[in-house]
């Protein structure tokens, strides 16, 4: 993303002075941040978790669309040097697939979410670098 697409993504911005946008684009926002295996081995252990997504894997009355699910969060959650990253979709519908089934409860995904959730600056979390008030100003050429 480039900074004039960024401050292009807000349609207030049109009518604030470039002060107003640099000062919108240094804001904090919530960016989801991969989650580390030693992260994901700590939530699992916690409540049972694991145990669920390990019994669900071996449980044959389950359909096997569950149980691979269960099983692909299983060796997400226990290997080393893996992560889940809630802002990939198929990560995303992997835990909701296990939230649809009763796997996990709602609370275990709110959870993740809170623990992958971390306050940036708006953007940073474009993968931008800190803009100066010239670059403002050249973006909204």
């Amino acid at each position: 993303m480039t900074l004039k697409e960024l401050i292009d993504s807000e349609p207030a911005n049109a009518k604030r002075t470039d002060d107003e946008v640099l000062t919108w684009a240094c804001e904090d926002v919530d960016k989801l941040v991969p989650l580390d295996s030693r992260k994901l081995l700590r939530w699992g252990g916690a409540g049972g978790r694991l145990a669920r997504l390990e019994d669900a894997a071996a449980n044959t009355e389950l359909p096997v669309e569950v149980r691979a699910v269960a099983r692909a969060a299983v060796l997400v959650v226990s290997r080393e040097d893996t992560t889940l990253e809630l802002d990939d979709p198929n990560h995303e519908a992997l835990v909701d697939a296990l939230v649809l089934a009763g796997v996990l409860t709602a609370a275990d995904k709110s959870e993740l979410i809170a623990m992958a959730t971390k306050r940036v600056p708006r953007y940073e979390a474009a993968g931008l670098n800190r803009p100066l008030l010239g670059d403002i100003k050249a973006a909204r050429v």
